[in-house]
């Protein structure tokens, strides 16, 4: 975690890339799958170790059937925690 306790924006994509993916119920694989995209890198996005693309943010919220901007107004990504 960044500054003490506080989230920073790639943890809190990461949290909400695997709330939706909870929500829906698929395992991380299955999220790999749809999205055309490494299991491994999937968990890396939800541990909030990647500094993913805006092409992957395309593919990931495409994968959980959710809008780029759905995904972060719903998901509180823009939202210091």
């Amino acid at each position: 975690m960044c500054d003490g306790d506080r989230l920073d924006i790639k943890q809190r994509f990461g949290l909400a890339i695997k709330q939706r993916r909870q929500e829906l119920g698929i395992s991380q694989e299955e999220l790999a799958y749809r999205a055309s995209l490494h299991r491994t890198y999937v968990s890396d996005i939800e541990r909030g170790t990647r500094n993913v693309s805006i092409e992957n943010i395309a593919k990931l919220a495409k994968a959980l059937n959710i809008s780029i901007s759905a995904l972060f107004a719903n998901y509180n990504i823009e939202i210091e925690q």
